[in-house]
């Protein structure tokens, strides 16, 4: 419901002459432009940091980190995207979207990017490359709870993976290419060991729906964050390592929902966006030490995809109206590593 129902209630709220809450603190803009016709829900680095991918509304567009220009657009399409995601070697974008009455379908398509040409479509509204850009993924949209993994060259399909009976809400690959994690509405974080295509993991505990799933840089940590489809009373990150299903932390990250979570260039910190009021209107960037699940720093500011450079000193965040922002980012320059907590217990089913 975040990603569907949420931008129609804050478009209605502008346009009764309702305003963003006042930030008390703002990153270093660099950037603040209208690239899409409607809410951005996917933004990323290239690997090199020096073009910049966001989809919003009904097209997905690559454009220049340092000058704000536009290399490439994708589409329009006929519906607005749901997912969207880059592959490594920037060759690629997968766009996903939902179409059609109830019950409605998934669908996603893969673009060339360099032609700005379709080359197929699969189901489901949900999308992510893996790693080294060999297999996408693609789930959800309408009743769909499988995840299915199709080669990105051909288009031959890897294998599917069963989720069980709750909605699929997002999907995240490991950095080493072993794992999948899925976020579901039944309030659990599914990992998948893409050898064998067999679920090794379900990482319970949370209280709502998992809307946000991401691997550490490394690998060893998978976190989830509470929003999805409910309407939250609070939103909970919850952190787990990836060989046994322990918790290593837990903390209460926003005040409502959360709308999107990423990591930054180390397992320190993670990053999310979120409501946290009553007052439809608030929202905030927030980063936590996993440590302890501390803030380290906040933004006021809606943030309805987040993304990080990959050495740490550019925040990305696309918001409604076609909105995307790129800021100057110092929270990790003096970063001091610290120990992560003993497990707090196991949480493998």
């Amino acid at each position: 419901m975040n990603k569907i129902i949420l931008p129609a209630v804050l478009a209605a709220l502008i346009a009764m002459g309702a305003s963003p809450a006042t930030a008390q603190s703002t990153p270093d803009i660099l950037w603040d432009l209208t690239v899409h016709d409607d809410e951005v829900y996917a933004v990323a680095f290239a690997l090199d940091g020096t073009s910049i991918f966001s989809a919003g509304g009904t097209t997905a567009c690559l454009w220049s980190a340092e000058t704000g220009t536009v290399l490439q657009t994708l589409g329009p399409h006929d519906h607005d995207l749901l997912s969207a995601a880059l592959s490594p070697d920037g060759a690629l974008v997968a766009t996903g979207w939902v179409e059609g009455t109830y019950p409605p379908g998934g669908v996603s398509r893969i673009w060339d990017v360099a032609t700005e040409t379709a080359i197929r479509d699969h189901g489901g509204s949900y999308v992510a490359f893996s790693p080294n850009g060999n297999l996408v993924a693609t789930a959800g949209g309408g009743v769909n709870r499988y995840v299915n993994l199709y080669s990105t060259q051909s288009g031959a399909e890897y294998g599917d993976l069963y989720c069980g009976y709750g909605y699929i809400t997002s999907l995240a690959f490991s950095p080493d290419r072993q794992h999948l994690a899925v976020g579901c509405t039944d309030n659990t974080v599914k990992v998948f060991d893409l050898q064998t295509l067999e679920e090794v993991r379900e990482l319970g505990g949370f209280i709502e729906d998992v809307a946000e799933v991401a691997f550490s840089p490394d690998g060893s940590l998978v976190v989830g964050a509470e929003g999805g489809f409910d309407v939250d009373d609070d939103a909970w990150i919850r952190v787990f390592r990836v060989e046994d299903g322990s918790l290593v932390n837990e903390w209460e990250a926003h005040g409502q929902n959360t709308l999107a979570l990423t990591f930054g260039p180390s397992n320190e910190i993670v990053v999310s966006s979120g409501r946290d009021g009553t007052s439809p209107l608030s929202y905030s960037i927030r980063y936590w030490n996993i440590s302890d699940g501390s803030l380290r720093g906040e933004y006021e500011e809606l943030a309805l995809s987040l993304a990080i450079n990959p050495d740490g000193s550019r925040l990305a965040y696309g918001g409604l109206n076609g909105r995307v922002v790129v800021a100057a980012e110092n929270v990790f320059s003096d970063l001091t590593p610290a120990p992560l907590p003993m497990n707090k217990n196991a949480m493998l089913y």
